[in-house]
């Protein structure tokens, strides 16, 4: 992990998300008592209880993308809150626009907004937008929330728990690097509707929590599937065996990740779901999803203290920290 300690107060921070050591120390220690589920580690939302109802909330930024950000900023709210095991119900946004933007870039963003919120059945709440010169490219930072009966979250998961794994590696990350080189015109109807299929998932979330045999779900975003399932251990302090062999990834993501010499378990994958599961309901989610035209995969479990990576050679390797997202090599000229 490359943290630069300059003395005992300061380190120096890196692109992407702030490292688990430092998000406890400096976020983490002042939760409120009054949550019934507060922020932290491998959690991708927070819970209040009100009256016999839970609140389940959760806000995330886009940043380093400037086509479609409005289906990207929906879609990753959304499916915070659907590794819940619920829908999303409610979406809020703040919009930040650089010096020198004009309505119709403003525009296109709500419009990408009104699109996302309405194909995923999501009422828009309100939100704020305004010009500063402290961006020097649109920021979108969006709130997804829904009051809900029942939840399920990390902490849950539980020793012997298998992982399963929806759909690829790298999902959000392919389109990302797509949308980065590709100066064709991208906001067609057509390609909205790949966003929204390959990035939500609501569907898969929903189903198999719905079978009763879930103890856990996330969604693999900075640091990729290894960093997802890396989250998912600190939230419940287990370790886990990682079979890299068993993980999925597309041909076009091969292809892109070969190209940039990247590695694809490591790249932002937004669209795929982690699941923590009872062994005795491996095979129901996936014949479940299986049937709803979602490929599931069983890539490892929980278990121990180590976290274990066994590669195709059967070499085992332990992750001991949080990988960082290979996305951030190229958007910061690193390639």
């Amino acid at each position: 992990m490359c943290i630069h300690v300059l003395n005992s107060d300061k380190i120096n921070l890196n692109l992407g998300k702030i490292p688990p050591s430092i998000l406890k120390s400096v976020i983490f220690n002042n939760n409120s008592k009054n949550l019934f589920l507060g922020p932290g580690i491998g959690l991708d939302f927070s819970v209040v209880k009100i009256d016999k109802k839970y609140l389940i909330t959760s806000s995330d930024p886009v940043t380093g993308i400037e086509k479609n950000i409005g289906i990207y900023v929906v879609n990753l709210c959304a499916n915070d809150i659907a590794v819940s095991g619920n829908s999303p119900n409610f979406f809020q946004s703040i919009i930040l626009l650089p010096t020198n933007s004009d309505t119709t870039l403003l525009e296109s963003i709500v419009n990408d907004i009104n699109y996302a919120t309405s194909k995923l059945g999501i009422e828009i709440t309100g939100g704020h937008t305004e010009v500063t010169n402290i961006v020097d490219q649109a920021l979108v930072i969006g709130t997804a929330f829904s009051a809900v009966d029942k939840f399920v979250s990390n902490k849950n998961i539980r020793e012997g728990d298998m992982i399963l794994m929806t759909k690829t590696a790298g999902i959000e990350g392919t389109l990302i690097i797509e949308n980065m080189f590709d100066t064709s015109n991208n906001t067609s109807k057509s390609y909205k509707k790949q966003l929204m299929s390959n990035l939500s998932i609501i569907k898969e979330a929903t189903e198999a929590f719905n079978t009763g045999y879930v103890n856990g779900m996330h969604d693999p975003t900075e640091g990729g599937i290894l960093g997802g399932i890396y989250e998912m251990s600190e939230a419940c302090n287990i370790g886990f065996k990682l079979y890299l062999n068993k993980i999925p990834v597309s041909i076009k993501t091969k292809n892109i990740c070969k190209k940039y010499d990247i590695d694809p378990l490591k790249l932002i994958s937004s669209g795929s779901l982690l699941i923590a599961v009872n062994p005795l309901g491996v095979k129901i989610i996936c014949d479940k999803l299986s049937k709803s035209g979602i490929s599931t995969n069983c890539v490892g479990e929980f278990s121990g203290k180590k976290r274990i990576i066994i590669h195709k050679n059967n070499d085992c390797e332990e992750l001991n920290y949080e990988p960082i997202d290979e996305l951030w090599k190229i958007s910061s000229n690193e390639l």
